[in-house]
């Protein structure tokens, strides 16, 4: 009988000291959890703290990026010069930063310069070279290389009339346009032509230069209000266009127009 209890006894005991461990082990167990979901809740608080504080330091590089682009555009849009595909950011900075320390008039000969440097001669032959791979430019290539002979030798009397002229030629070409084209229809043309999908952008830039400097009215014996008037040059009122500055500027900006129309 003694045996039988102390049997029952011993199992008892085993049984207590049993749950006893194991409700050390459930508490720990939960204790260990609570542990690490805080470290897990504090870690993913932290994580999304600087998520976002990589996002506010994203948000505000964009938006000073789109707003040094858009002073870009603006300086070269008040200099006559049309956004081109081979300029880069660094040369965004450089101008705008040349802007913000010494102002409009002091930048604006070395701006020249520094672009007249760029596009030498191995860049306007490169320049040619796309307009010659271009289907749509067939039957004017040979006016246009020699447009480009005369840049290249100083003829910029000839050059600018010469590339202004096929302007009109090469939107009339890309939307088959027949009969007489109207300022309004050109208009329209290059509103299909130049979309404006962003505050800045390269076919805002052309467009802004076309509407604005190309193709501005004048009158005779008046002033002309263009760095680059295409009415007041082919119209023979303006008589000092043949700049470097000024050919260039054109075979910039044709060369935008024509790379636009292979994707229409």
């Amino acid at each position: 009988m003694n045996n039988f209890l102390n049997k029952k006894y011993f199992l008892e005991k085993q049984k207590l000291q049993k749950k006893y461990f194991e409700d050390i082990i459930e508490e720990n167990r939960k204790k260990q959890k609570k542990y690490f979901e805080d470290i897990a809740e504090e870690n993913r608080k932290k994580w999304l703290e600087q998520l976002q504080k990589n996002k506010r330091m994203s948000d505000n590089i964009i938006s000073e990026l789109n707003e040094r682009i858009s002073k870009f555009f603006n300086i070269l849009y008040e200099l006559g010069w049309p956004a081109h595909r081979n300029m880069n950011l660094a040369e965004v900075k450089k101008v705008v930063d040349l802007y913000n320390k010494y102002g409009f008039d002091s930048i604006k000969n070395n701006i020249e310069n520094y672009f007249i440097k760029k596009y030498d001669n191995d860049e306007i032959l490169r320049i040619q070279c796309a307009w010659e791979q271009n289907q749509l430019l067939e039957y004017r290539i040979i006016i246009l290389k020699q447009a480009i002979q005369a840049h290249l030798q100083g003829y910029y009397y000839l050059t600018i009339p010469t590339i202004l002229s096929q302007i009109e030629g090469i939107i009339a070409t890309a939307f088959n346009h027949s009969g007489q084209m109207g300022y309004k229809q050109l208009k329209d043309y290059c509103a299909k032509l130049l979309l404006e999908n962003e505050a800045y952008s390269l076919d805002k830039s052309v467009k802004n230069l076309l509407y604005g400097i190309i193709y501005i009215k004048f009158e005779h014996n008046q002033p002309i209000n263009s760095v680059l008037s295409r009415h007041a040059i082919l119209h023979g009122a303006d008589t000092e266009y043949g700049t470097q500055t000024n050919s260039l500027k054109t075979i910039l900006l044709f060369d935008s127009l024509q790379e636009k129309i292979t994707h229409i």
